[in-house]
């Protein structure tokens, strides 16, 4: 097992869990050496600073209730504050007073929807629809079947800031994804140094990539649980690469348990993390080792679901499924017309082109729409180091085989086993991930490119790998340097000439 490995510039730079000096004097002391040491570790300190100013900024650019369903996710948060419980579907609506937002709710709609028209003094009109189970009004809780853990950080900053109006109370709640979105930049970074120990190029590019990444900073900067299922799954995939070079010790699997049982409490799609998990630890141990990787997968398991038990009785208990989409579509079912069968989601380019504008833009409800020319400067670098990816993926298989196949490639350093196990990983969890929008696609009309973003890290460090690859070592500061300062231009770019005019230099009415 390698504790470090010699960078392209012929740095050595210590890893978390590698024995220093600094270790005996405890994480404070570990940190001090690593900023005086490793100009990595210093440009990360900068980068979490930098990233701290931006989401202040984007709490108050985005005007109110704006974000993709924050008036539901704030909703919830008001009534486990002050009634001590969660919500239930199809018993409790959206308070009256949040019907001036109606466009940024679903099914909320009337004409004129959002005004101060007097014929609505005495409360709003309701749009009723006809289900099954008897009649559904628009206005309706639909995100109580979320659990509840991000509902119950966000209880506390609601009572403090009860004498306030709702829209202070939203700026103040946005704020409590900040620190998630710090955590998922900061992970990023420490889980490319696990993997790629010593190589700057790789861990600065990988966590600038996440912290620059718009829709990252949209979530991180909203009232909404999604940054801590991606700060959750981020941390997942930090604790397996760390595991994956001990063969996953049980201290390793009792934290990883636990870190799956949260990240369930979270969100419940990131369960999707659990055969990454299983397949890391057949990889690392060995898939012969049947008793030892089935009793310490048990152990994570067993940890996950007991820590998340609570919630997914309370579920059954309620809804008669671990899920209660049986619950929402029924609410949603007067619009709701899915996209197509799987396979028609899955050849459809316009499918695919609108994932990709979601992944980049489509801010308020979908409302701020990046151009195209600008959605293709963005989808050809990203092209490019996929490329890179392809082109070490082929160069490693030629060189076990002996052969000179694409030895002009002078990007090329040769991977070791557990750097080729977690790029496979990443690849897996993308595409289960991606399959599992689709799937949800042909239920719900409203399928979404965000239900990707916990993977970000991995793509991020998947990116950073096939942009090395297609460098060459000498130029790889430049080209680092170039990455860096193109995705703060993409930030700016987006922001002033798209998303600050939309909202804030037009005649803009709800109306």
């Amino acid at each position: 097992m390698e504790s470090a490995e010699a960078a392209p510039d012929g740095e050595m730079a210590s890893v978390a869990g590698d024995s220093s000096p600094a270790t005996a004097s405890g994480w404070k002391a570990t940190l001090r050496a690593h900023l005086r040491q490793d100009a990595a570790w210093r440009f990360l300190a900068v980068l979490l600073f930098v990233f701290l100013i931006k989401q202040l900024l984007l709490v108050v650019i985005f005007p109110p209730f704006t974000g993709h369903d924050e008036v539901a996710h704030f909703t919830y948060i008001q009534t486990v504050a002050t009634e001590g419980r969660v919500p239930e579907l199809l018993v409790d609506d959206i308070p009256d007073e949040f019907y001036r937002y109606c466009q940024y709710i679903l099914d909320w709609t009337y004409d004129p929807c959002g005004t101060d028209d007097p014929r609505w003094a005495d409360g709003p009109p309701r749009v009723f629809s006809w289900g099954a189970a008897g009649n559904f009004d628009a206005g309706e809780q639909y995100v109580a079947n979320h659990p509840p853990l991000y509902y119950l950080l966000g209880a506390p900053l609601y009572l403090i800031s009860d004498f306030t109006s709702i829209e202070t109370q939203q700026y103040l709640i946005r704020m409590l994804s900040i620190p998630f979105g710090l955590l998922t930049v900061f992970l990023a970074f420490l889980t490319a140094r696990l993997v790629f120990p010593g190589d700057r190029f790789i861990a600065i590019v990988a966590s600038t990539f996440v912290a620059f990444q718009p829709q990252i900073s949209y979530e991180a900067s909203m009232v909404n649980h999604d940054i801590l299922g991606i700060a959750a799954i981020s941390l997942i995939l930090c604790l397996l690469a760390r595991g994956m070079r001990s063969r996953f010790l049980l201290w390793d699997c009792v934290v990883l348990g636990l870190a799956l049982g949260i990240a369930m409490l979270i969100k419940g799609n990131t369960s999707i993390v659990a055969p990454i998990i299983a397949l890391a630890m057949i990889m690392a141990i060995g898939w012969r080792n049947v008793s030892e990787w089935v009793c310490k997968g048990a152990v994570v398991a067993g940890l996950g679901g007991l820590l998340a038990a609570p919630w997914y009785l309370f579920l059954w208990r309620t809804y008669g499924s671990l899920d209660a989409l049986d619950q929402v579509e029924e609410m949603q079912r007067p619009w709701n017309f899915p996209a197509g069968t799987f396979t028609d989601q899955l050849f459809n380019r316009s499918y695919v082109w609108a994932r990709w504008q979601e992944s980049w833009g489509a801010f308020g409800w979908r409302r701020i729409q990046l151009t195209d020319w600008l959605l293709w400067l963005i989808a050809i670098p990203v092209i490019l180091a996929l490329v890179g990816l392809l082109l070490l993926a082929l160069r490693g298989l030629a060189r076990r085989r002996g052969s000179d196949f694409l030895s002009w490639l002078r990007g090329y350093e040769p991977l070791n086993r557990l750097q080729v196990q977690t790029i496979v990983l990443y690849t897996v969890l993308f595409v289960i991930s991606y399959l599992a929008i689709i799937q949800f696609g042909t239920r719900f009309r409203l399928t979404q490119s965000r239900y990707l973003f916990p993977t970000v890290n991995a793509v991020a460090i998947g990116l950073a790998l096939g942009a090395r690859t297609l460098v060459p070592p000498r130029l790889r500061p430049y080209a680092q340097g170039a990455i860096v300062s193109a995705l703060i231009l993409l930030t700016l770019v987006i922001y002033t000439k798209f998303v600050i005019p939309y909202w804030h230099l037009t005649d803009w009415d709800l109306q």
